[in-house]
């Protein structure tokens, strides 16, 4: 999908015609976007963004275009540096929530959080994976706290708008237009449309609110993931660091097609990630330091900190710094 003729904030239609015979497989990306902007598929049940060609005459596809550059789990105002060099800097305050944990929505110190783990930003707006909590919380740059999505202090396994829950949240990423959360307790991975709230699983284990960890490649739900943690989005690929079964998994958002990157060591409980260039680099929790993927090969090394996993707070260049 071409989106570079027309320049715009919002959601438009275009229509494909003569180009898939009936029975064909497909899976739909957008291809070119206009310059400052990222343009995502909005996939639905009559307008699939992948699958097999029913026999329709014209095959609609739904493009929602965002200002903003993507960058690892979030948008930014500026482009990406190819090279990994710090483009702002600044204090560090807090924007929202108090000691001790809570449920509170409100502003700055008068709303509450429980568990924080995962983050990822719009351009104009925060989401919050709050894991305790089993919500989405959306933050304003003013600080504004609401709960987006989820029932709080609830764990459940409902899709849907206004009644979806989550069962502890752990990751989130975005692309503008949708919202990627891992459910580390569900073992499994949902999707929230942003413009409307609502929440569906688009893979894993999806026939209970706790189902088992497993480990399973495939299609949507027919995976099976093991305590899926970190999540970012790059191209219509979505990345994921699977906690439980030390490995990281990458998902072709218009197929659901789920493959496997990288397993083993030095992976350790990988958690959060983030995407710089060509490589993902993860917080590794077991292996007390960080390690570098190649996101198209998977190939794996220590980037920083002890490759044998001993423990301390040294600064220091590579493998000579030391976490805990």
């Amino acid at each position: 999908v071409n989106a570079t003729p027309n320049n715009f904030s919002g959601t438009s239609n275009y229509t494909t015609t003569n180009l898939l015979g009936i029975g064909d497989t497909y899976g739909l990306a957008v291809t070119n976007q206009p310059a400052g902007q990222y343009c995502t598929i909005i996939d639905s049940v009559a307008n699939p963004s992948g699958g097999t060609f029913s026999g329709t005459t014209d095959l609609t596809v739904n493009v929602n275009c965002v200002n903003g550059y993507l960058n690892g789990n979030g948008l930014v105002a500026n482009p990406v540096s190819s090279v990994g060099t710090h483009l702002y800097q600044g204090n560090v305050s807090t924007i929202a929530g108090s000691a001790g944990m809570g449920s509170s929505d409100g502003t700055g110190a008068g709303a509450s959080f429980s568990s924080p783990s995962g983050v990822a930003f719009t351009g104009t707006d925060f989401y919050i994976a709050d894991y305790t909590n089993h919500t989405i919380r959306k933050v304003t740059l003013g600080g504004v706290v609401t709960t987006f999505a989820g029932v709080t202090g609830v764990a459940g396994n409902t899709d849907g708008v206004g009644v979806a829950s989550f069962n502890n949240p752990r990751g989130v990423a975005t692309d503008g237009t949708y919202l990627y959360v891992t459910e580390f307790t569900g073992h499994r991975i949902k999707r929230v449309l942003i413009s409307n709230g609502y929440v569906e699983t688009i893979a894993g284990d999806n026939s209970s609110v706790s189902p088992s960890g497993a480990d399973a490649t495939g299609i949507g739900t027919t995976t099976r993931f093991n305590m899926p943690s970190g999540v970012l989005v790059e191209n219509n690929i979505l990345y994921i660091a699977e906690r439980g079964n030390n490995k990281i998994k990458k998902m072709d958002l218009a197929t659901k097609n789920v493959t496997l990157l990288s397993s083993g060591a030095p992976l350790n409980t990988p958690e959060q990630m983030t995407l710089v260039g060509g490589y993902l680099y993860l917080a590794n929790l077991g292996g007390n330091n960080i390690v570098r993927a190649d996101k198209t090969s998977g190939a794996m090394v220590v980037f920083a900190g002890d490759s044998a996993s001993s423990t301390g707070n040294t600064d220091g260049v590579g493998t000579s710094a030391r976490f805990f």
